[in-house]
């Protein structure tokens, strides 16, 4: 068992993968190792692939190419490299818990056959902090209502999202300050895929700036780990407890195949 304790501290991992081997079944850790020597230059960031003329990478001693077709240099291609990493959790999260809200809205129309509102007080309560009237409605209105609020705070139409309310006086003003708040879920992830597409910001100090300016990659960040409970996750978990269990989404990340620099 102990091999397996570099792989995972749980336990219970550890008894899987040991089972996994033992059966001969293939897991990431196994791909992992096959992988290997992964490539220097993604390594740290400074292979980029964003447009058609790429793929670029910049000699991190100095002796070999040190900017982009485009122009851009490390500081820049690892800032995107960067922040489209942290667009694209981002963006993974967020669309799981629009798929619920999406659910919750099917469930209020009576379209999503097996789903319930298991919880009406839950509903009620959430709606409210929404601004929606819950007196003489029905549960399958209410949850209509609801889904369809909470389906705005994907957009821009607002200068914030609403569940910010739950958010600490003080956090909100730390956050004001450091010109962070989020604005909507879409919003965010858009703004930043665009801003390091090849030709529109060329400035790392813009991608990634010092604090007081403005700053969507933190926005993103925060979204994406910090404080997920207050944004899209807790969007995410409210909608789930009160109509149902989410579907699981997977992924494979893209390897580049070069050698090790």
């Amino acid at each position: 068992m102990g091999e397996f304790r570099e792989y995972s501290i749980c336990r219970d991992a550890q008894i899987t993968l040991k089972k996994a081997a033992e059966d001969g079944v293939e897991t990431a850790w196994d791909r992992y190792q096959k992988q290997l020597p992964q490539c220097g230059y993604c390594e740290l960031g400074v292979s980029c692939r964003i447009c058609v003329m790429g793929p670029c990478r910049i000699d991190p001693f100095g002796e070999g190419p040190q900017r982009g077709v485009c122009g851009a240099d490390a500081e820049i291609i690892v800032a995107r490299n960067l922040a489209r990493m942290i667009a694209a959790g981002a963006a993974s999260h967020s669309d799981h818990g629009r798929d619920l809200v999406e659910v919750l809205y099917s469930v209020g129309k009576g379209n999503a056959p097996g789903y319930t509102v298991k919880d009406p007080e839950k509903l009620k309560r959430l709606a409210k902090e929404y601004s929606i009237g819950v007196d003489n409605r029905g549960i399958e209105e209410i949850a209509v209502l609801l889904a369809e609020a909470m389906m705005e705070d994907y957009g821009m139409k607002k200068s914030e999202i609403t569940l910010l309310g739950r958010v600490p006086a003080q956090r909100i003003e730390l956050w004001k300050k450091l010109r962070v708040v989020p604005r909507g879920i879409d919003r965010e992830t858009s703004e930043m895929m665009h801003r390091t597409h090849m030709g529109v910001d060329n400035d790392y100090v813009s991608i990634l700036p010092p604090s007081g300016e403005e700053q969507p990659l933190r926005r993103i960040r925060r979204f994406h780990d910090r404080h997920r409970g207050i944004g899209y996750h807790l969007r995410d978990t409210t909608a789930r407890d009160v109509r149902g269990k989410p579907r699981r989404h997977q992924g494979r990340p893209c390897q580049h195949s070069r050698t090790r620099a």
